[in-house]
């Protein structure tokens, strides 16, 4: 469970990293 939770969390930020460096999408 920690896991998957871990891997949710990773994918989160590196998509609000992406959104901040493309504000455009």
């Amino acid at each position: 469970m920690s896991e998957l939770t871990n891997h949710i969390k990773s994918i989160n930020e590196k998509s609000k990293k992406e959104m901040d460096a493309n504000p455009n999408l």
